[in-house]
């Protein structure tokens, strides 16, 4: 065989084998970059949530970072640090629909007795009074505190997941709204 031919064959080995390797590794670091955007996104919603149930201002660039994800309804009412006096911070529209009233809802029972509310049916409702505007979880549970309904710190998310799944609500950019979207 021509010794120049032989040279190229093996060259091309070569390159089909480093071109291999660089796709594997290209690969491996986008599996990377998804879980590390992942957990970013979930790490900006849990400081968004915790900030906004605190009523605690955050730095521009994080408020930033979470309108990115999540768009500026969910982030709208966020106060910035860089803000003097925390004045300027942006609220999110008023509801169109919905009661309006200051507690989303009345506690729901099966026997008709307010002290045993169903919380997840609370939930429900709560959303459902939330109107177009839609509601945060945060809110929820500051709705929940405000109206003396008792439940686990996280049981919140956990109503809004089985609501969702069995499609009495949908959530849109953080926010969740009453029936399918």
């Amino acid at each position: 065989m021509d010794q120049d031919i032989t040279f190229y064959l093996a060259k091309f080995s070569q390159e089909e084998k480093t071109l291999s390797e660089a796709r594997q590794k290209r690969e491996e670091w986008a599996e990377k970059e998804t879980r590390s955007n992942a957990k970013i996104k979930s790490l900006l919603q849990l400081l968004t949530a915790r900030a906004q149930e605190i009523d605690h201002p955050l730095p521009k660039d994080i408020i930033s970072k979470a309108t990115t994800f999540f768009g500026g309804q969910v982030t709208g009412n966020l106060k910035s640090t860089d803000d003097p006096g925390h004045a300027d911070s942006i609220k999110v529209g008023e509801r169109t629909d919905g009661d309006q009233s200051g507690t989303l809802v009345q506690p729901v029972s099966r026997n008709g007795d307010t002290s045993e509310v169903n919380v997840q049916e609370w939930i429900g409702a709560a959303v459902a009074a939330s109107g177009s505007a839609g509601i945060l979880p945060t809110e929820i549970r500051a709705k929940a505190d405000r109206d003396g309904v008792k439940m686990h710190q996280n049981y919140v998310y956990v109503a809004l997941k089985k609501l969702s799944d069995k499609k009495h609500i949908h959530k849109q950019g953080g926010r969740y709204f009453g029936g399918q979207s």
